[in-house]
């Protein structure tokens, strides 16, 4: 009886140490992968060069960005400036320097500061500080499951130059020596013709499957 009580005991002194060490419990959890079936009616992609498909809606459609990137926006008829709301894929070879706009949304720099970054800690990635820090501010989210591997998750509430009540949710993962970033721009509700929700963000990407 003793040694079950020194042993309740031991394990009691070694939580309160890891808790005043500030080490992020709920953190080390990996989410739990779920089965996610394609909507009747979507389309699906597939990305021969780096082994994905992702379904999305009819009403969205697919454009190239370089040879490494998708985009996943709005079917507009009408003359627009661009699109202030979609998702898009981006995937970064092993031997890639890094260098800003070689991959959409890629930024070596920045992603090293984003991955010392604990759960519900913040900071801005801008290259001129303090100037751009609040367009350019990451929340680390809780870790999402992403084609039943465990992603990265941020969130910006005023990403740069977009309209006003846009938000930016980044996820990243690697797989198969590669890093995949899946994000969206969503929210701009006064851009009604480009407006895509969170929520059919995250059905989107729960479609995602990589090789």
């Amino acid at each position: 009886m003793k040694k079950i009580i020194i042993v309740i005991f031991l394990g009691f002194l070694v939580l309160l140490f890891l808790n005043n060490k500030g080490v992020n419990l709920e953190n080390t959890k990996t989410p739990e992968p779920q089965d996610y079936s394609i909507p009747d009616g979507w389309l699906t992609h597939k990305e021969s060069k780096y082994g994905y498909q992702i379904s999305y809606p009819p009403e969205l459609e697919v454009e190239k960005n370089g040879s490494d990137s998708i985009m996943l926006v709005r079917i507009i008829n009408e003359p627009s400036a661009g699109p202030a709301n979609f998702i898009y894929v981006s995937v970064v070879e092993k031997d890639n320097s890094g260098e800003a706009g070689s991959v959409y949304n890629y930024n070596k720099q920045y992603f090293e500061i984003l991955n010392r970054l604990k759960v519900g800690e913040s900071a801005p990635v801008a290259e001129v500080k303090s100037l751009q820090d609040e367009w350019f501010t990451y929340k680390r989210l809780k870790d999402v499951m992403i084609t039943q591997v465990s992603a990265k998750a941020f969130e910006n509430k005023k990403p740069w130059e977009f309209p006003n009540g846009t938000t930016e949710n980044l996820y990243y993962f690697e797989k198969n020596s590669k890093l995949y970033i899946v994000g969206a721009y969503t929210g701009a509700k006064d851009m009604s013709s480009h407006y895509i929700s969170k929520s059919l963000f995250e059905e989107v990407i729960a479609t995602l499957r990589v090789n």
